[in-house]
């Protein structure tokens, strides 16, 4: 299969999501390419955002013409229609030159670096060590369909520890106003999982 035959293939998979996600129905679509999910979940969301705008200014011509709600939706047709517009030249430029995408997403770095936050703060709330500590995060922040090793954790707390240091101050700070009612080290679980998954680092996935 030729890299354009793959890149049509890829842009028809996301979009059969994205219509489906739009009528409510991606529960009922198969689809277990988290890249896939996690653009056509994306492209909805953005879609539905500027629908309810509209719907917020719709008495307000005025509103909706400053908000550039109508310029938005004409970025999001073309996206998902492969309609001319001046968004492809931004995007085209985007990907070439001093913009050219990195050798790693930073959405990754990102992932690893809130792994490796967590690990320390519980490591540092539980008076464990680092090896339990990873192990623990793994087994307590996973997905059906991903999840990762406590290696692993412990592998991006190593290459990730003057971000992951930081990040470990401010769960552990966040975690001591909720050890009212739980032990400090089961704070910092929650306070870790909802940094997860309210980061876009999680990606919904469609029914299989």
């Amino acid at each position: 299969m030729t890299q354009d035959s793959t890149e049509t293939e890829f842009a028809e998979r996301v979009l059969a999501l994205y219509q489906a996600a739009l009528l409510g129905k991606s529960d009922t679509h198969s689809e277990d390419d988290l890249d896939v999910c996690r653009v056509a979940f994306g492209l909805a969301a953005i879609t539905q955002a500027i629908e309810d705008r509209k719907a917020k200014y719709q008495h307000d011509q005025l509103r909706l013409v400053e908000a550039g709600l109508f310029q938005a939706s004409d970025i999001m047709v073309a996206l998902t229609s492969g309609f001319g517009h001046p968004a492809w030249s931004f995007i085209a430029g985007m990907r070439s030159g001093r913009y050219r995408p990195g050798r790693a997403p930073s959405v990754n770095i990102s992932e690893h670096e809130r792994f490796g936050g967590i690990a320390l703060a519980y490591q540092q709330a539980a008076a464990v060590t680092e090896r339990t500590a990873a192990k623990r995060v793994a087994e307590g922040i996973r997905w059906d369909d991903r999840q990762f090793t406590a290696e692993q954790i412990r592998t991006w707390l190593r290459r990730h520890r003057p971000v992951c240091e930081r990040l470990a101050e401010e769960i552990l700070a966040e975690a001591s106003q909720l050890s009212a009612l739980n032990p400090l080290h089961e704070c910092v679980l929650m306070v870790g999982r909802t940094a997860i998954f309210h980061s876009g680092l999680s990606v919904p996935v469609a029914g299989r």
